[in-house]
């Protein structure tokens, strides 16, 4: 048996306090930065942004605070050679702690790496500061292998999640087992852990992806290879930084390397316990040498974006240089875009985020209806989880309905994270609760919305119902529906489920009679809709759903409609 002291200690530590600061750092004599995982996620209105990473003379990341980038950083952009007036947009660089991040941690317990005295400790101990030092919007997921077993030869001991305290706990019980160290099967473990990425269909999305892997490279009995990997790797775009530990060979060793190579990460070699530390400090300083860079252009042709950093006086070596089509990104700039992220219900709470994914010019206030009739706190998210107004104060109206946030001018065509809510009190799942932001404070045309003028109301604020609990709504028909076509396309939506990397299925039932015991029509649907054919004209029909996710089971209200008549 491990001994779970350490581990008991790290998560007293994690639960008691915020993002520790006293994380271990890496000294670096910084003599010439380059970029490197450059990626372009230029969108409406007229945002150029990049993302990157960026590098000094030995490979290893640059990795600044905001305030660091505030006062140690400045950038040099010019559209076809000429400058472009730092009057007419701020240009906004934002560290890793403002970036969407995803951590996919594969660690090997196979006999290569237990045998040696004190591994496993310091495994769980840098995995441990890993996760402690995560944002609150950054994402972790777990794979572990220790065994060619078939039917335990990895396992996925967390999926993909923004739960910190659950992932520590998750690792904390696996550490306090005894399990059976064999043969490995390394690379399916990898592509298992490559699996647990979400899959990006937005050309706009700015997740980084990071695969960590800590093994000696030593595979016995996998179905994949390491080609499989880099490829699988490249098709999510993911960084796969590799951690060879122990008696690896030299083979195994390049191979590591080359993946890494291939994927944009960084290889690590830690030949020993005592090194392990630094090794998982380094990726730790990787990971927050990202960066993402933007600014608003004038320009509606084809033009050449050229970007320098200079930083203390040393200026990249590799300027970033593309071709941008300005008339494919214009947009309205006056629409401002704001999104509800990260809304978990258990029991009777609520929480969830408001984050801003573009703001107009000249924004000093922001007003949002809160008169909801349940006991709530809000609060500023702050700076160092890519808060934008973490200084602003909050008041209410008079009539305690609205709430008012005000302070410094945001930066125009920022993007990052403004309030989280906290509801207490709701009593069942499905619970809507009014949210709205009121835009009759700005100027005509100067809005903030979610990006579907649908949910502009008639005053031209921005209504939304956020919806409390893991629940199945929005049926089509609409409850109550009379004169439905037969045959009836039968459709509804789920509500807030905490991963799309669990498969969500369902159960359809549908009945004349007997509202109360149902009758089973349809089972084991992977999609939210079906066509009903065999109904009859000039019935009601009562019909429900049974929604199930992993372990969990929801069913929906009861709803009904009348067919059309025959006649009709």
């Amino acid at each position: 048996m491990r001994s779970t002291f350490f581990v008991i200690v790290i998560m007293i530590l994690f639960l008691s306090c915020e993002k520790d600061p006293s994380k271990p750092e890496i000294v670096q004599n910084v003599t010439s930065i380059s970029f490197a995982n450059i990626l372009e996620h230029h969108k409406e209105p007229s945002v150029v942004r990049y993302h990157f990473s960026l590098r000094d003379q030995n490979n290893h990341a640059v990795a600044l605070t905001q305030q660091q980038i505030n006062s140690q950083i400045s950038a040099t952009i010019t559209e076809d050679d000429i400058p472009i007036d730092k009057n007419e947009t701020d240009i906004i660089i934002h560290n890793a702690d403002n970036l969407d991040l995803e951590l996919v941690l594969v660690l090997d317990f196979t006999y290569s790496i237990t045998q040696f005295e004190g591994a496993a400790e310091k495994v769980e101990e840098g995995a441990l500061a890993l996760i402690n030092q995560l944002s609150d919007q950054h994402q972790i997921a777990i794979v572990e292998f220790h065994d060619n077993n078939p039917a335990s030869n990895f396992s996925v001991l967390f999926p993909l999640s923004s739960d910190k305290v659950n992932a520590l706990t998750t690792l904390n019980h696996f550490f306090s087992e005894d399990v059976y160290n064999g043969f490995s099967v390394c690379w399916d473990a990898v592509y298992a852990g490559l699996e647990q990425f979400t899959t990006n269909t937005d050309e706009n999305d700015t997740t980084v992806r990071i695969l960590m892997f800590l093994s000696d490279g030593s595979d016995t009995s996998s179905q994949n290879t390491p080609q499989n990997i880099v490829t699988y790797a490249i098709e999510k775009n993911v960084n796969i930084y590799n951690i060879g530990f122990g008696n690896i060979t030299l083979e195994n060793e390049a191979t590591l390397a080359d993946i890494s190579n291939q994927t944009g990460g960084i290889y690590y070699s830690s030949p020993d316990t005592n090194t392990l530390e630094t090794s998982f400090s380094r990726l730790l300083n990787d990971l927050e040498g990202n960066y993402l860079i933007s600014y608003i252009t004038a320009r509606v042709n084809t033009f050449i974006c050229t970007i320098s950093l200079d930083y203390n006086g040393i200026s990249t070596s590799n300027p970033i240089s593309t071709e941008i089509n300005g008339e494919e990104i214009f947009g309205d700039n006056r629409k401002g875009l704001l999104s509800i992220q990260d809304l978990v219900f258990t029991g009777s709470d609520l929480s969830f985020k408001l984050y801003a994914d573009f703001i107009p010019r000249d924004i000093t206030e922001i007003r949002i209806l809160a008169d909801t009739g349940f006991n709530s706190v809000v609060n500023q998210i702050d700076a160092i989880d890519g808060g934008l107004i973490e200084n602003w104060t909050i008041n209410q109206t008079d009539d305690n309905r609205y709430i008012i946030l005000n302070g410094d001018m945001l930066k125009f065509g920022d993007c990052g994270g403004l309030l989280e809510f906290n509801f207490t009190g709701i009593n069942s799942a499905g619970v809507n609760i009014p949210f709205l932001i009121d835009n009759s404070i700005y100027p005509t045309g100067v809005f903030f919305y979610g990006g579907d003028n649908s949910e502009l109301d008639s005053q031209g604020n921005w209504s939304k119902e956020i919806i409390a609990g893991f629940t199945v709504g929005n049926p089509s028909p609409q409850n109550n529906s009379i004169n439905v076509e037969i045959p009836v396309n039968l459709s509804w939506e789920i509500f807030n489920i905490p991963s799309d990397s669990i498969s969500v299925h369902y159960n359809v039932y549908l009945d004349t009679v007997n509202q109360e015991s149902m009758q089973l029509y349809a089972e084991q649907l992977n999609s939210s809709s079906f066509t009903v054919n065999d109904l009859s004209h000039s019935v009601r029909y009562f019909w429900k759903i049974v929604a199930f996710y992993g372990s969990q089971e929801i069913e929906s209200n009861i709803w009904e409609f009348v067919t059309i008549d025959s006649e009709k």
